[in-house]
C-alpha cells in the first residue's frame, strides 16, 4: 500500500476514527476527574562551593558540580528519611521518593527541590522538610570529612604530649617537641575552620492551591490525539490484513472473487509439480474458444513480485515441448529480468526494433538450444517505456511475430503502478492475469483487472500463484518410480 492508498483508507473511515478518538477522549476525562488531586511547592536553595582560591571558570564548574551532586543526594534514602521524621507526615520512605525531585540549574547554582502531596501544606512541609534535611546531611558529611583528615593529627598530638610529660622542663628536647605540638595544634585549628561547602535556603516552599494532577482537559486532548493517530493507522492495518488473499483460500474462490476463470494454479511445491502446473495452463489455453485465433498473449500482474515473469517463461518453455515455435518477448522496459534469467544478452532488443535501428530478426536468440524457443529482451533503457508500448510500432511487432506458426507470449510491467501493462494486453490477442496470494491485494486487483477491460484487453482467465499444499494427486501417479 503506497502514501496516497494509505491516507484514502483513512479518509473513508473518518468517521469511525473520530468516533473511536472521542470516546477515548470521553473516558479519559471522567477518569482523571475522579482522580484525587495532587499539590506541588518549591524550595530554592543555593550552592556555595568551599574553595574560593581559584579562577572564576573553575569556580563556577565546581558549584555546578555541586549541585548536581546535592541533587542526586536530596533524593536519597537517609536524606528522605531524616525529611520524613522531621514533617512528621505519615509517608514510607519509597512513597516520598515518588513525591519528591531536585534539580540543579546548568548556569548557576541554584537547586530546586519539588514536592507533591495530597494537600498543599503537606506538599509545602515536605519539601521544606527536605531542604532541611539535606542541609543537615551535607554539613554531617563535611564534619564526617573533617574528622577523617584529623584522625592522624590527633594521634601525633597525643603521642607528643605523652612524650613531652616525661621530659625535664629545661630538657632542650622538651622544647623541640613542644614546637611541634604548637605545629600540629595549629594544623588542627587551621583543618577546622577552613571554609565549608554551604547550602542556604533562598526561598522556602510555601502551600499553593494550585493542583498540579489531574488535569482532566489536557488529560482528554492527549487522549485525544493519540486515539486519532492508533484508530486511523489500525484502520489501515485492518484494511491491509483484510485486502490479503490467503496462501489457503479455495483458488476458485479467488476467482470469483475478481469475477475472471480460474486457468491454472502454481503450488509452492517440488518442480513436477510445478511442471505440471504450466502444462495445465498451457493445455487450458488452447482448448478455450477462439484458439486458433489465439497467436499472442499478455502475462500480466497488478504488482510487483507477483510472479509474471515466472508465469511468462514457464508457459513459453512448456508451450515450445508441443512442437510449437514461441517467442517471448520482454516487454518489461522498467525492471527487465528476461536476459538475466534465460542468461542472453539484453541489447539488442525490442527498444531497438521499436527504434527502427535493428531488423528483429537479429534480436532474437534460442534459449537453452531449443530451436523451437526464442527470446526477444528488452533492449537498452528508454526514457518513455509507456509511449513505446503503446505506439503503432510495438503493434505491428507483434502482429508480425505473430505468424500462424509462432506463439508469442509477452510479459509486461506492473499493471497497478504503470499503463505499459495496459498498452501491450490490448494490443494481444489475449491477456492471462496473475494473482500472488503472498503479494497481492483484493481491492487493488479487481481495480487494475476492471482498468485492463476498459482499455480493451481480452482477459482469458487468472493464473494464482503460490498456493499452498498440493493442488492434485494425480503428479505422483505419474512420476512414481517403479
Amino acid at each position: 500500500m503506497d502514501l496516497v492508498e494509505h491516507f484514502r483508507v483513512i479518509a473513508q473511515n473518518w468517521w469511525r476514527v473520530l468516533i473511536v478518538a472521542v470516546l477515548a477522549a470521553g473516558g479519559v476525562y471522567l477518569w482523571s476527574s475522579h482522580r484525587n488531586s495532587v499539590y506541588e511547592s518549591n524550595t530554592v536553595m543555593s550552592v556555595t562551593p568551599a574553595r574560593s582560591d581559584v579562577n572564576a571558570f573553575s569556580t563556577k564548574d565546581n558549584t555546578l558540580f555541586l549541585a548536581a551532586t546535592y541533587a542526586q543526594l536530596a533524593t536519597t534514602q537517609p536524606v528522605l528519611a531524616r525529611a520524613i521524621a522531621e514533617s512528621k507526615l505519615p509517608i514510607s520512605v519509597s512513597t516520598a521518593q515518588s513525591r519528591v525531585s531536585a534539580n540543579a540549574s546548568t548556569d548557576v547554582g541554584f537547586l530546586t527541590l519539588t514536592a507533591q502531596g495530597p494537600s498543599p501544606a503537606d506538599a509545602a512541609k515536605l519539601a521544606n522538610a527536605v531542604a532541611k534535611s539535606l542541609n543537615t546531611e551535607i554539613n554531617n558529611q563535611q564534619d564526617a570529612a573533617i574528622a577523617d583528615d584529623l584522625k592522624p593529627v590527633a594521634a601525633e598530638i597525643t603521642t607528643l604530649q605523652n612524650e613531652i610529660n616525661t621530659l625535664n622542663p629545661n630538657s632542650q628536647q622538651r622544647q623541640t617537641l613542644e614546637q611541634e605540638l604548637a605545629a600540629q595544634i595549629n594544623a588542627e585549628v587551621t583543618r577546622r575552620t577552613q571554609p565549608r561547602d554551604r547550602i542556604d535556603v533562598l526561598s522556602r516552599a510555601t502551600p499553593s492551591s494550585n493542583v498540579v494532577s489531574p488535569k482532566p482537559t489536557r488529560d482528554a486532548l492527549l487522549a485525544f490525539i493519540v486515539a486519532l493517530v492508533l484508530a486511523a493507522e489500525l484502520s489501515v492495518g485492518l484494511r491491509v490484513w483484510s485486502d490479503r488473499f490467503s496462501a489457503d483460500e479455495d483458488p476458485e474462490a479467488i476467482a470469483a472473487y475478481v469475477g475472471l476463470p480460474l486457468l491454472a494454479t502454481i503450488p509452492r511445491g517440488n518442480e513436477r509439480e510445478v511442471v505440471e502446473a504450466f502444462r495445465t495452463l498451457r493445455t487450458t489455453l488452447m482448448i478455450l474458444p477462439d484458439t486458433n485465433a489465439l497467436r499472442s498473449v499478455a502475462i500480466v500482474s497488478g504488482n510487483a513480485n507477483a510472479g509474471k515473469t515466472f508465469v511468462s517463461i514457464n508457459l513459453a518453455r512448456s508451450a515450445a515441448g508441443l512442437d510449437t515455435h514461441v517467442i517471448l518477448v520482454d516487454a518489461d522496459l522498467r525492471r527487465p529480468s528476461i536476459h538475466t534469467r534465460l542468461n542472453i544478452p539484453r541489447e539488442p532488443g525490442l527498444t531497438e526494433v521499436l527504434r527502427g535501428n535493428v531488423d528483429v530478426r537479429d534480436a532474437l536468440y534460442t534459449v537453452n538450444s531449443e530451436p523451437r524457443f526464442r527470446a526477444l529482451p528488452s533492449g537498452n533503457h528508454i526514457a518513455d517505456p509507456a509511449g513505446a508500448l503503446g505506439g503503432r510500432a510495438f503493434k505491428n511487432l507483434v502482429d508480425s511475430l505473430a505468424e500462424p506458426r509462432y506463439f508469442v507470449v509477452v510479459d509486461t510491467p506492473p499493471a497497478g503502478p504503470f499503463v505499459d501493462a495496459l498498452n501491450v494486453a490490448s494490443q494481444c490477442d489475449a491477456t492471462v492475469f496473475v494473482i500472488d496470494v503472498k503479494t497481492s491485494r483484493r481491492r487493488s486487483t479487481r481495480r487494475t483487472i476492471e482498468s485492463l477491460q476498459r482499455s480493451g484487453a481480452n482477459i482469458r482467465g487468472v493464473v494464482i500463484n503460490r498456493i499452498s499444499g498440493r493442488q492434485s494427486t494425480y503428479y505422483d501417479y505419474y512420476y512414481t518410480s517403479p
